[in-house]
């Protein structure tokens, strides 16, 4: 599979995931909510409860095969890395290492060796990377290594 296919993919993959999800979560806090309601007051309806517990099971049901899908497509790196953050008034740095699912195949390894930074595989990685840790944790970061797992 080349990469663009595997991204066109983990994007279609992702696309039918998010509502799915979203709905999960949804579900899943209001049932848990439900649930704390009716153990406090037991002469409450179970109906509700029980109808979410169902409903829950039917969506797991729907995105454990597409997650596996997911997982199946994507490619796994061990990422290092340290994130700056403002602690107290005072700027830290944090040392982080983390597996990212990805959707882009390069064989890396920058403990072994230097990758070809004009190889555009090499390129959509690192964009795929850092636009993971902008989105997620840091807007200042340093790279230190990139590994990929399988």
């Amino acid at each position: 599979m080349t990469n663009q296919e595997r991204r066109d993919k983990v994007k279609q993959l992702r696309d039918l995931i998010y509502p799915l999800n979203q709905e999960k979560l949804m579900t899943l806090l209001r049932y848990n909510a439900l649930k704390s309601r009716h153990q406090e007051n037991k002469a409450a309806n179970p109906n509700p409860v029980e109808e979410l517990g169902w409903k829950l099971q039917k969506l797991h049901a729907q995105l454990v095969p597409l997650f596996e899908n997911l997982r199946k497509t994507q490619v796994a790196y061990q990422v290092e890395y340290d994130g700056e953050v403002i602690r107290n008034g005072t700027l830290t740095t944090v040392f982080n290492s983390k597996t990212l699912w990805l959707a882009t195949a390069v064989k890396i390894d920058t403990h072994q060796e230097e990758p070809d930074y004009g190889n555009e595989d090499v390129q959509l990685l690192i964009q795929e990377i850092t636009d993971y840790i902008y989105q997620q944790e840091y807007s200042d970061f340093t790279l230190q290594h990139i590994k990929r797992l399988y």
